[in-house]
């Protein structure tokens, strides 16, 4: 049911401007930073469908342009202990996707082009070196 779910939402996306992409990206990191156990136990599986319906590197790469503005999850008050939480939140993400990115066979074309460094994958290491 879950992937199911998950192909209807990227048909959605996949059909849509950037600005709309970009807010479903941001909704499902928001979903991700406020739920941690989502993100442990079945972050890999939504990142790796989502990739597998949509451009995997247009998905790398709007995550760390999100993550890299460092307002994902953000509540009010509190400054010093949320920019703590985003940084924790943030190495999280990135662990997670790097991992993604070596163990999936969906995205060994993604690899592949990472490897040769194309250009347009070169942005998804830049914006994540800044993370």
């Amino acid at each position: 049911m879950v992937k199911h779910d998950l192909q209807l939402l990227a048909q959605i996306s996949a059909s849509s401007e950037e600005a709309y992409f970009t807010s479903f990206m941001v909704n499902v990191l928001e979903l991700f930073s406020t739920d941690r156990r989502l993100l442990e136990t079945r972050g890999s599986l939504i990142i790796r469908q989502l990739c597998l319906h949509l451009n995997a590197e247009r998905i790398f790469r709007t995550i760390a342009e999100i993550l890299e503005k460092d307002d994902v999850g953000r509540p009010l008050g509190k400054e010093d202990e949320l920019i703590e939480q985003d940084l924790e939140f943030a190495s999280m993400m990135v662990i997670k996707l790097n991992m993604i990115l070596i163990t999936s066979p969906e995205l060994s074309d993604f690899r592949r082009r990472l490897k040769n460094l194309e250009t347009k994958a070169c942005p998804y290491y830049r914006g994540m070196g800044r993370c």
